[in-house]
């Protein structure tokens, strides 16, 4: 007889995972390390930690201790994968929200010889912060797209830049900062920007719309900070 139900499931889910993430172990050692060690517990199960009984075979005292650690890992694995799962949610996002958005309008700016496009970059692709690796990659990627773009479609009138605010005044914050929204953290990160104070709505605002003006008719492929001197 095969062993119990649960612990089935518990490697055939571990499986799964193994597959699911086998594509993406060499840019996560934690969930890659996961993964060879559940492997190995899933072998030791099946070939050394059962043993018969009358009701067919079952885990030894060792395979039951076993069988806990493993719940854990994939508990760990599980935690890992979803992360995993909202880091690469975002980096496609952002990147890909820029390649429709210019299929949609470059040919029609093309047309007119003449068009603006901002991007939302962010500082953490300019001067990234501990703690928040793919989300810096993935304003690196908008920061270094907007410049490819201004380069591209300069010939054709069209000028691109990149916003890049610090930090803001939004519900997303207590996220970036990794920690509780209190007055305490947000002191310690305020302390890092020259001018005080967390971007607000209104910064960015100003800023598009002084990009987007003639005003600013020369000023193309540039990560324009809104960000009270953090990047300096």
């Amino acid at each position: 007889m095969l062993p119990d139900v649960d612990s089935l499931a518990l490697f055939v889910r571990a499986a799964e995972l193994r597959s699911l993430t086998k594509a993406a172990e060499a840019s996560h050692i934690g969930l890659a390390a996961a993964s060879r060690r559940m492997a190995l517990l899933e072998h030791r199960f099946k070939t050394t930690l059962l043993e018969r009984s009358p009701r067919g075979v079952e885990p030894t005292p060792a395979g039951k201790a076993l069988l806990a650690h493993a719940k854990a890992l994939l508990v760990q694995m599980n935690q890992m994968q979803a992360e995993m799962s909202d880091h690469a949610s975002g980096r496609k996002g952002a990147v890909k929200s820029i390649y429709h958005m210019a299929h949609a309008v470059v040919p029609l700016m093309r047309q007119r010889k003449k068009g603006v496009i901002l991007n939302v970059g962010s500082t953490a692709g300019i001067r990234p912060r501990p703690g928040l690796t793919w989300y810096n990659g993935s304003k690196g990627a908008v920061n270094l797209l907007s410049k490819s773009m201004a380069v591209e479609l300069g010939p054709d009138n069209i000028r691109v830049n990149a916003i890049c605010p610090v930090m803001g005044e939004t519900g997303l914050l207590s996220k970036f900062m990794g920690v509780p929204d209190t007055p305490e953290n947000r002191a310690r990160f305020i302390a890092t920007i020259p001018l005080g104070r967390l971007c607000r709505a209104s910064d960015v605002a100003g800023a598009a719309l002084y990009l987007a003006t003639d005003a600013a008719e020369f000023i193309s492929g540039v990560e324009f900070p809104v960000d009270g001197a953090r990047t300096v």
